[in-house]
C-alpha cells in the first residue's frame, strides 16, 4: 500500500521495496517500485561470498560495519565540459571511487582517463569528511564549466 500511495502521489519517484519472497517482488513491479530488494538472494549472495573469500569479505565488513566513520556514497556530477576522472580526484584524496553509474550501467574501477559526463554518479568509499571535500571540489568544478 506504501508503494501505491508513493506512486499516485509522484510518478517520478524513486521506490526501493524490501522483499521477502519472490512472488512479492513481481507484485512490487506491477504497481511501480523501481528496485526491489529481495533479503533471500542478497542473504544467499553475503554466505557464498563468505564461504568462497572469508578474509576478503571479513576486511570488506570490518571496513562498512565496524568503522562507522567509513561509508560507500554516491556524488552526482553536474558540470558541462570535458574532463577526465584524474582531474576529479587524487590519491592525496582519502577517498576510493568504485566505479560511475552512468546511463543505468556501472562502470566498475574506472581508467583516469575515462571522460566524465554531465549527471554521472561516482560510487565512492572513504570516511565522511574526505567524501564531503571531493564533493565540493566536484561542485566547484561544475560551477566553472
Amino acid at each position: 500500500y506504501i508503494a501505491l500511495t508513493a506512486r499516485s502521489i509522484n510518478d517520478d519517484m524513486q521506490i526501493i521495496a524490501k522483499a521477502n519472497d519472490i512472488a512479492i517482488a513481481k507484485k512490487f513491479e506491477l504497481v511501480g517500485v523501481n528496485h526491489t530488494v529481495s533479503m533471500y538472494e542478497l542473504s544467499t549472495f553475503i554466505a557464498a561470498e563468505y564461504l568462497g573469500k572469508p578474509v576478503a569479505f571479513e576486511a570488506i565488513e570490518e571496513i562498512v560495519l565496524s568503522n562507522e566513520n567509513v561509508q560507500i556514497d554516491e556524488i552526482t556530477v553536474r558540470y558541462k565540459g570535458n574532463l577526465k576522472v584524474n582531474q576529479f580526484f587524487s590519491s592525496d584524496d582519502g577517498v576510493i571511487l568504485i566505479g560511475i553509474w552512468r546511463h543505468g550501467e556501472f562502470m566498475f574501477n574506472p581508467s583516469n582517463d575515462e571522460i566524465i559526463y554531465d549527471h554521472d554518479v561516482f560510487i565512492v568509499m572513504g570516511r565522511a569528511s574526505s567524501i564531503a571535500k571531493v564533493g565540493a571540489k566536484i561542485f566547484a568544478q561544475g560551477k566553472q564549466s
